[in-house]
């Protein structure tokens, strides 16, 4: 159905408002534009000028960068002169300072050579005062023991006369029995041996002195009384025949037999004849110290036997 004149209008004009709307419109994004635009233009504007300032000023820096690298260059070489010299004079200042090491070793080695000679000289100066001290010491103990000596000597020799004088007395006074060879007289340097056969002392297989024995014994001390500063040691001695079987129940073997003999003899002395008892001494020996042979009757009579040996004392 075709549209009235009327409506037709009524659209027209509805198009030429949306016409003018679109056209305001656009002519607001064409403003838009142009100011933008102009805003771009003037940023170019400003962009050339910043270019062009940039180029001179880049066109500046590189001469400069042209001058830098000249003086680099000369500050290279003067490096590498200054690095060369500065070689040479660490060459230099190591040899003096190996040089200076050396001789400071040197010397300190002489010093401690020097120290340990010093020290040494203080040992050996501190040894040898020590040792002058021990000698001056030694020197004065032998000083007194020279002393001592002189005085030893001389009551040695006069224990020695005395004992001449005893072995003399043994003698005269023992006549009989020294010619029977009931008794020995021996002298041992200072020492003076009487050595009386068991016969003429004991019977056999007892301990009890005879009156004979007592008799004998009481002349030898007599004359041993006479004897200042002496030590009396009486020995039992044995021959090597078994302890007869009646006896055995007192004398299990030689050696109880040879020490009851030597201590009877002991008694004698300190009881009957008044001797000091600290001074006198048993030993028993047994049959191990035979002065004969055991083979015979006449050697085996001379090994029973009790020593009495005389020897002066220095207290």
């Amino acid at each position: 159905m075709l549209k009235g004149k009327n409506e037709f209008g009524v659209e027209l004009k509805q198009l030429k408002l949306a016409y003018s709307a679109i056209a305001a419109k656009l002519g607001e994004e064409i403003q838009d534009r142009d100011a933008t635009i102009r805003d771009l233009q003037k940023e170019y504007e400003g962009g050339k000028t910043q270019l062009l300032s940039f180029k001179q000023k880049h066109a500046k820096s590189g001469r400069e960068i042209e001058d830098l690298r000249g003086q680099l260059s000369d500050l290279t070489a003067l490096k590498i002169a200054l690095e060369k010299k500065l070689m040479e004079q660490k060459t230099s200042h190591e040899t003096a300072v190996a040089g200076l090491m050396k001789e400071a070793q040197n010397r300190e080695s002489g010093m401690s050579e020097i120290q340990g000679e010093f020290e040494g000289a203080k040992t050996q100066i501190a040894s040898l005062t020590e040792q002058i001290e021990k000698e001056r010491v030694e020197i004065v103990k032998l000083q007194q023991n020279l002393l001592k000596t002189g005085k030893l000597k001389v009551r040695l020799n006069e224990n020695i006369d005395r004992m001449k004088s005893t072995y003399a007395s043994i003698v005269n006074g023992l006549k009989e029995q020294i010619e029977n060879k009931e008794v020995i007289i021996s002298k041992l340097e200072e020492k003076l041996s009487v050595i009386f056969v068991n016969r003429i002392l004991f019977q056999s297989g007892k301990t009890t002195v005879t009156p004979k024995g007592k008799e004998i014994l009481t002349k030898v001390g007599q004359i041993l009384r006479s004897v200042k500063s002496k030590k009396i040691r009486v020995e039992g001695h044995t021959d090597n025949k078994p302890i007869l079987p009646e006896y055995q129940h007192k004398f299990p073997s030689n050696w109880e037999l040879s020490a009851a003999r030597a201590a009877a003899v002991i008694r004698y002395f300190q009881n009957e004849l008044g001797f000091d008892p600290s001074n006198l001494e048993a030993s028993a020996h047994s049959f191990y110290k035979p002065i004969e042979t055991n083979k015979t009757e006449e050697g085996r009579a001379q090994n029973r036997r009790v020593n009495i040996i005389i020897a002066p004392t220095f207290e």
